[in-house]
């Protein structure tokens, strides 16, 4: 007697080719600030009078890389169920400033103008930092990545007593 079994394994291959394109996509996204922090470090040693400038962006793209490290992990814990939202009292202004800063230099080699509008009334927040952080770094960035001209504007206000909003907003497509 001969037994033969079959399977269906498409579910599986969808599954490894998902994975494939994922692994395609973060090595082109993680490719792009290498790029740009190797040209800049190697300006440095070449060039010492832009030194100063060169450490800038190296750091920028630095930080840019330790970002999509950190969507990474994060989209990996949501998955599995282990994120832990850490609530502790935030500046909404001062997060705002940092992104803005962190990203000023994407938007600028695209030409675009980047504007932040945050309402100093905001009072500090109880949220998770890292997370909101993360979550309005990802919004600026993709608005600069796909505006081609025009503006990026990041905007916190207080559209009433005990409620505040964050913004992005682009001149791009869609």
């Amino acid at each position: 007697e001969n037994l033969i079994f079959l399977r269906d394994i498409s579910a599986e291959v969808e599954i490894d080719r998902l994975k494939d394109t994922a692994l395609a996509m973060v090595s082109h996204e993680l490719r792009t600030p290498l790029t740009a922090i190797r040209g800049h470090a190697e300006l440095a040693t070449r060039e010492p009078s832009t030194a100063a400038a060169n450490a800038k962006r190296i750091l920028l793209n630095t930080q840019r890389l330790l970002t999509m490290v950190e969507n990474l992990l994060s989209q990996s814990r949501l998955r599995t169920g282990k994120v832990k939202i850490v609530p502790s009292p935030t500046d909404i202004a001062g997060m705002f400033r940092m992104v803005h800063s962190l990203l000023l230099s994407e938007a600028k080699e695209k030409q675009l103008e980047f504007v932040m509008e945050v309402d100093e009334r905001i009072p500090k927040v109880m949220v998770d930092a890292v997370l909101l952080q993360q979550i309005l770094t990802n919004l600026a960035s993709n608005a600069i990545k796909f505006t081609n001209s025009g503006k990026v504007t990041m905007t916190a206000s207080l559209p009433d007593e005990g409620h505040w909003r964050i913004s992005v907003r682009d001149t791009g497509p869609g």
